[in-house]
């Protein structure tokens, strides 16, 4: 799939114009990762943000007293490693290709750079990003309630 397409099915990127796009994809960095080896460890400092061109990444948690768990599997136009571009987290999971694959990393500072230099593409960038997060915010709260209502019930 052509990165700019691949680009606009991101939620970060579906308000940027097409020359903003252009501006992005000229920092992006392509990877051919082979399978069985390692995009990124848990802890790990975070530098990019990935999209998966084609193939399948592994994404793995491993607790404090427990081996390495899937956590899940992401293919072909999904993307990860995006929430450390905000707050500055280490990697909260392993991610491992399942077979060999492509991906494209964007990386961080490269992006802060584009950001700044650009206002309007920073506007409509972090305008997505705060729909994005409302959304993922009110359905946690939902899925909360729904928890908290099914608890009831059970205590009845």
């Amino acid at each position: 799939m052509e990165l700019i397409s691949l680009l606009k099915n991101i939620y970060l990127f579906k308000g940027l114009t097409d020359l903003e796009l252009k501006k992005l994809e000229r920092i992006v960095v392509k990877h051919e990762v082979r399978q069985g080896s390692t995009l990124f460890w848990q802890g790990d400092d975070a530098e990019g943000m990935f999209v998966i061109a084609y193939g399948t990444i592994q994404m793995l948690y491993k607790g404090e007293e427990s081996d390495s768990e899937e956590f899940l599997s992401l293919g072909s136009g999904a993307h990860f490693g995006e929430l450390p571009f905000l707050d500055g987290m280490k990697r909260q999971l392993t991610a491992r290709p399942l077979e060999n694959s492509v991906v494209y990393e964007i990386p961080f500072d490269r992006l802060r750079k584009l950001l700044e230099e650009d206002t309007k593409m920073a506007a409509d960038f972090y305008q997505a990003l705060a729909h994005f997060l409302s959304a993922r915010l009110r359905q946690l709260s939902n899925e909360m309630i729904f928890l908290k209502e099914q608890g009831q019930h059970h205590h009845r």
